[in-house]
């Protein structure tokens, strides 16, 4: 072979050898001598001769279009990126309204609490009047879809009960013939009987905020006129719903902060468990390192049991009857997004000629179409609100088609880099890390990478094993 080194990365799993192909988005499995020459082209800068043993195999895997080297004319440029116009014309489907900027907790990891480089909880709400203009904005830019979702967003939404109630009459007013869905997500505190009652006669799906057993959630979800915690607010509303609005409870979900400060096997066992909250579905995020003023530190013995929690979801994933005791809570999604990552990934020659879109951006205005309390547009609630390079409009000028196609094609910052990466067709980055401190910079996405490289092997690892273990990954898994 000449000294164009293949875009490839090597893998090595319990004295297994792999290969994954960037061109294809392949994963083969190769033979040690296949690694062992490899890997000596990859570190050459001349040229490596083919020994007659592994002539055959590479003649394979060059037919299958593997082991080409970086094309430098690529050009990075996401797929969908002429779609966007009239994407926002006539198709939105979804909302989310940030009723308010204020709360009643000051959860300690809150991208809100003063821990990160943004802005802090005020007394800022949405008015009738912005509420009402961002419906009718949704109207007139989703005439070609059938079903509409509204969510509520704060702060804490439910300090702004009466402003939800009207922006639902509204709603249900001005959208004919379509079905409407509404959402929220809230700290469960001033979940009281009366709104429970509310939100259920209007098919609400609620999301609680709920980090697990009381030590856990009482260490970071505190109250803010009291720094008292809020875990016996949360479990007495539960509790109340359960006996008088059963039928409730199947719109209920929990999404739960792991906090790797904290056990979070204690977590685990108290979502599986714990007959306050059995059997309502969890989902689960890490704390936001993004634009965070200090790191959080590592307790290796904490990080083990995290690891361990994650292992016995693998368990349960490759055999549900003998593994049945290990049935996934706190960690539900990890095998999910397995499949979605690397099971459901397209493997092959590229699909558009020319072009690629490393990164995990979504449409930005499509998916989670974010309305600030002020009426400015942002891609989701994620993101540095007061970034003016992450605002993609406001209700009075409608998008900003410039700053939402940099935002989607956000990977052009750092082309050289992502062209001659391994893993641009697994890379998970969005937009929110490349826009730390309010800029969208290349450093600020380039110092993430090895990081997301790192999470694209153990992916494909991960993926490996559970598939050698009878795992199907199929539809709603874990």
């Amino acid at each position: 072979m000449t000294k164009s080194k293949p875009n490839i990365h090597i893998l090595e799993l319990y004295n297994r050898y792999y290969m994954y192909d960037a061109g294809t988005n392949a994963i083969f499995s190769i033979t040690k001598e296949m690694c062992r020459f490899l890997m000596a082209i990859l570190n050459s800068n001349g040229e490596i001769e083919v020994g007659d043993e592994l002539k055959e195999e590479i003649e394979y895997l060059k037919e299958s279009g593997c082991l080409k080297p970086v094309d430098e004319k690529i050009v990075v440029e996401h797929g969908e990126i002429s779609l966007l116009e009239s994407l926002y014309e006539n198709n939105l489907n979804t909302i989310i309204l940030q009723v308010t900027q204020n709360c009643n907790l000051r959860c300690q990891y809150c991208v809100y609490s003063g821990s990160y480089i943004n802005r802090v909880h005020n007394n800022k709400r949405m008015s009738v009047e912005v509420a009402k203009q961002a419906i009718d904005f949704l109207v007139k830019h989703s005439e070609n879809s059938k079903e509409i979702s509204i969510g509520f967003y704060g702060g804490e939404p439910l300090l702004e009960v009466p402003l939800i109630r009207e922006v639902v009459d509204y709603a249900e007013g001005v959208f004919s013939g379509k079905k409407l869905l509404f959402n929220m997500t809230t700290n469960a505190t001033l979940l009281n009987i009366e709104t429970a009652k509310y939100l259920y006669e209007k098919k609400f799906n609620v999301t609680i905020s709920l980090d697990g057993p009381k030590a856990t959630h009482d260490s970071n979800r505190i109250f803010a006129n009291s720094n008292k915690g809020t875990f016996d607010a949360v479990m007495q509303n539960l509790e109340l719903i359960r006996k008088e609005l059963p039928g409730f409870i199947k719109n209920i979900g929990f999404n739960a902060v792991i906090d790797l400060k904290q056990n979070v096997a204690c977590s685990s066992e108290f979502f599986l468990n714990y007959e306050t909250v059995k059997g309502i579905n969890v989902a689960s995020n890490y704390i936001n390192p993004i634009s965070k003023k200090d790191e959080e530190p590592i307790n290796p013995e904490l990080i083990a049991i995290s690891y361990y929690e994650i292992f016995k979801t693998y368990l349960y994933a490759c055999n549900k009857e003998i593994f049945s005791n290990y049935k996934p809570t706190l960690y539900s999604s990890e095998v999910a997004s397995l499949k979605q990552i690397v099971k459901d990934r397209f493997v092959g020659l590229q699909t558009y000629q020319g072009k690629i879109s490393p990164g995990g951006q979504c449409l930005p205005g499509i998916q989670r179409f974010f309305v600030t309390v002020d009426g400015k547009f942002f891609p989701c609630e994620r993101v540095d609100e007061e970034s003016s390079e992450l605002c993609i409009g406001d209700l009075k000028n409608g998008f900003d088609l410039e700053n939402a196609k940099k935002i989607l094609n956000v990977a052009k910052i750092s082309e050289k880099e992502c062209r001659e990466c391994w893993c641009y067709k697994m890379c998970s980055q969005c937009v929110a890390k490349a826009g730390e401190n309010g800029k969208i910079e290349a450093a600020n996405r380039l110092k993430w990478c090895k990081q997301s490289r790192e999470n694209a092997e153990e992916y494909i690892k991960n993926y490996i094993v559970l598939k050698n273990f009878g795992c199907k990954f199929e539809e709603g898994e874990a």
